[in-house]
């Protein structure tokens, strides 16, 4: 190789370095549904009708760390389930600032001890901060969506369909950090089949930093051409300036989508 040549190579390097293996962009970092951390320290195939969990059992989505934060999610089939909390869905062991949160509401209890609470369901491009759970319920006795609901002999609530849209979630609050890491899980429910699935997530790195439902940073990958411009512009401005450009430039086009 050239000395021009290996020159040029050890820039790439080091730009691709600088960005990093996570993902495309290196504050968004994709979530292997099929390798996510469960009950117990193993690694769960979430992936599925129902994410793939038999009836009757449930199992821990956990992702951490995050910068110390955690989002710690309890995945439920527990259909046909009598005399049991008949449900489908996500539930929070524990208080949000704990164990995180998804963003939910349509509050509805038709029954003694029956409740349920439709995860709310994104579009593409929506812009995921703080606000996107300014309408999820103070549910303290399941803490958490459901898709399908019923106690005992009580009258079964059923979520609307969602169809390849978005879920919001925020992991917990850790010290030092001062707000949340918020990401997205892209779902399939149906209403007829009592049937949900996971297809997909990720999640911003770092904490405070919105995120756009379904971005997993593909759209910001210099081209080859320019990888060795960024990799020596990330060099000179700093790896903190170009994430914080990098963030108001993300938020600048979910505003633009939302017009």
């Amino acid at each position: 190789m050239s000395s021009r040549r290996a020159a040029a190579a050890a820039v790439v390097s080091l730009g691709a370095g600088i960005l990093g293996t996570q993902s495309a962009e290196a504050g968004i970092v994709t979530i292997d549904l099929t390798k996510v951390r469960s009950n117990f320290g193993n690694l769960q195939d979430f992936t599925g009708p129902n994410a793939g969990l038999t009836d009757g059992s449930s199992m821990n989505f956990i992702v951490e760390p995050i910068n110390g934060n955690v989002l710690r999610l309890n995945i439920q089939n527990q259909q046909g389930q009598p005399g049991i909390y008949n449900s489908v869905g996500f539930s929070l062991d524990g208080a949000p600032s704990t164990h995180g949160l998804i963003a939910y509401g349509g509050f509805s209890q038709p029954g003694t001890y029956a409740h349920a609470a439709t995860p709310t369901a994104f579009s593409a491009g929506t812009l995921i901060n703080e606000n996107a759970f300014s309408s999820t319920l103070n549910d303290t006795f399941g803490r958490g969506p459901n898709f399908r609901f019923r106690y005992g002999t009580g009258q079964e609530y059923l979520s609307p369909d969602i169809t390849n849209k978005y879920l919001a979630f925020k992991t917990s609050i850790t010290a030092p950090n001062t707000a949340a890491n918020y990401g997205w899980i892209k779902v399939n429910w149906n209403a007829t089949t009592r049937v949900f699935e996971l297809l997909g997530a990720a999640y911003e790195s770092e904490a405070g930093v919105a995120i756009m439902a379904g971005d997993t940073g593909a759209s910001a990958v210099p081209e080859p051409s320019t990888m060795a411009v960024f990799g020596l512009g990330a060099l000179v401005l700093g790896a903190g300036k170009v994430r914080k450009q990098r963030a108001a430039r993300r938020q600048k086009q979910a505003e633009a989508l939302s017009v």
